[in-house]
């Protein structure tokens, strides 16, 4: 079994990504092609040498430092190599946004950890990480492509974390997986969103 997951960042796809790769019991291979803040010398190279049970999460426009076709033939190539590939996309965009920025001030802040819950309060008054939006329309734009391209449907993140949960099962039955649609139904319930509403907890 091979899953192949591609989505700008905070649309699910790390949950998604962990939750199938323990339910699978193969291997989760993260951005292989993220090479910010990674030394030269632990730089992934295409093509992967592990083809075969594993779930890869992938960055949108990240491209191999070896491959020199271009992204769109990249994945034209490396999606190929994959039994089921999943687009994860957002229909909110401020909410996109937001938690993008949230993102931004994680994992530029020392000691925050980027998958922990956060509270609106905190990207008040931090207009500086507003450059992301223009960043976040590019990897919009792409996802959207690929979906065309390749004829494969985008998965709103609203759809699958959202309060309609006949509906995410409905989307994790479809992909043909052979896990317990439910268990992974389950697994990715809104209660478990790094996004908190209310007031936050006084410590």
């Amino acid at each position: 079994m091979s899953v192949l997951i591609i989505g700008p960042a905070r649309v699910g796809a790390t949950s998604l990504a962990t939750n199938l790769s323990e339910m699978l019991n193969i291997l989760l291979v993260n951005e292989p092609y993220n090479y910010r803040n990674k030394p030269k010398k632990l730089w992934t190279e295409y093509p992967l040498n592990i083809r075969e049970n594993i779930v890869c999460k992938m960055g949108v426009l990240q491209l191999p430092f070896n491959y020199k076709k271009g992204y769109f033939s990249f994945i034209a190539e490396f999606q190929q190599t994959f039994e089921h590939t999943i687009f994860l996309t957002r229909t909110n965009k401020k909410e996109h946004l937001e938690s993008r920025i949230n993102l931004g001030i994680q994992i530029s802040t020392p000691g925050k950890n980027a998958h922990s819950p956060w509270y609106i309060d905190d990207i008040k008054d931090r207009e500086d990480f507003y450059t992301y939006d223009k960043n976040l329309r590019q990897d919009i734009e792409t996802i959207n492509k690929l979906s065309i391209d390749f004829n494969i449907p985008l998965v709103a993140y609203e759809d699958l974390y959202g309060a309609n949960r006949i509906k995410s099962l409905n989307i994790i039955e479809s992909w043909g997986l052979g896990i317990d649609s439910n268990e992974l139904n389950n697994r990715l319930h809104p209660r478990y969103k790094y996004r908190q509403t209310g007031i936050r907890p006084r410590i």
